[in-house]
């Protein structure tokens, strides 16, 4: 029996090294690649309007920008960077027989598979602590940079609303003071107030126009009650805030009070599932560098082709995304369906290639 039992732990131990050596060849690789891919993303992100953005903010402002921003790119690479270590590392482990060597051992393939799974997943949930813990105070540094909303790189929109419904009272947001409008039911104007935002609806030192009678009289108050503007300063701090630039917690608030008022749009739903699913693409990739296990040749060239054809996977995988979103976009399909499809068939199609492809 001790004989067994020696032969057991050995072959744990062997496992857990094999398994901490293939983690930490994944890791440190895509490590390599994700700070190199994001800044050669971010000069292709300054290098459109950069010029502007120099004018505007100086070149040691837009080098601040710039770093501010380097979070939200490295989300965004983040997938791209794994599955290129992936790739890398399963290249350099078999251009020196260690992968035929394991294979000869009886190492199965889904021992080899397990770290790489393992990678996707601690990619994923860096990448959704990083957007939720520090792109949003990163992007809001940016506008406060800009000296307002810069115009969002995900929804095209510089802020999410300007003005808000609340039954029959139009009500701005984008300034100090507080501006709404009443209306009758052929949407006439039959009332104007304006004044500082107190709480439960009460204008300080508000101005009141009735229109309603043909002349315009005007009213001065010191406070003024309006029911309908009750809990509309939670709104204000978040409308000079970029979709992106918001956590999900805040999102989904800030979302729940423009479906209460008729003024949720669907840009806004698709950054929310956006912003849960897309740290998920990091496993899908995981998924689609597991295939590249079982390419056992080592000729010369076999990186460049498996490069090459890592190099499809991304454009596929980006380009069944962007195909989501814009459907989404349009009205065509809904925002949960845009965003998680493609995740979500992008799996079920590596799981049909392991199937046709066995590895090793």
């Amino acid at each position: 029996m001790c004989p067994d039992l020696a032969a057991c732990v050995c072959a744990t131990i062997l496992g857990v090294v094999l398994f901490g050596y293939l983690l930490r060849a994944v890791l440190v690789r895509a490590g390599i690649a994700l700070p190199a891919l994001s800044l050669v993303y971010l000069g292709f992100h300054l290098s459109d309007g950069g010029r502007a953005l120099v004018d505007r903010v100086g070149w040691g402002g837009a080098m601040a920008v710039g770093l501010l921003h380097l979070p939200m790119i490295a989300v965004q690479v983040a997938p791209v960077a794994l599955l290129l270590g992936i790739v890398t590392a399963l290249g350099a482990l078999r251009q020196r027989g260690e992968l035929e060597a394991l294979a000869t051992m009886g190492a199965s393939p889904w021992r080899i598979r397990r770290p790489l799974m393992l990678g996707g997943a601690i990619f994923a949930l860096l990448a959704f602590a990083l957007d939720e813990l520090v792109v949003p105070s990163c992007e809001q540094a940016v506008d406060r940079r800009h000296s307002g909303p810069m115009v969002s790189s995900l929804t095209g929109l510089t802020a999410p609303v300007a003005w808000l419904r609340r039954g029959d009272w139009f009500v701005q947001l984008d300034q100090e003071r507080t501006l709404a409008v009443q209306t009758d039911n052929t949407s006439r104007i039959v009332r104007r107030v304006e004044g500082e935002s107190g709480v439960d609806g009460t204008l300080r030192h508000a101005t009141q126009w009735m229109l309603g009678a043909g002349v315009p009289v005007r009213e001065d108050r010191t406070s003024l009650h309006i029911p309908a503007l009750a809990g509309i300063e939670r709104l204000r701090h978040r409308t000079g805030v970029r979709a992106e630039a918001m956590d999900v917690v805040d999102l989904v608030r800030h979302l729940a009070e423009l479906r209460r008022a008729g003024q949720a749009r669907t840009a806004e739903d698709l950054v929310l599932h956006t912003k849960v699913a897309f740290p998920l693409v990091n496993v899908l990739m995981a998924l689609f560098g597991c295939l590249f296990v079982g390419r056992a040749s080592r000729r010369t060239g076999a990186m460049a082709g498996d490069l090459g054809r890592a190099a499809a996977v991304i454009l596929g995988v980006w380009l069944t995304l962007a195909m989501g979103w814009s459907l989404a976009r349009t009205g065509w399909i809904s925002p949960a369906v845009g965003v998680w499809g493609p995740v979500l068939g992008g799996a079920v199609m590596a799981g049909i290639l392991w199937q046709r492809r066995p590895a090793c």
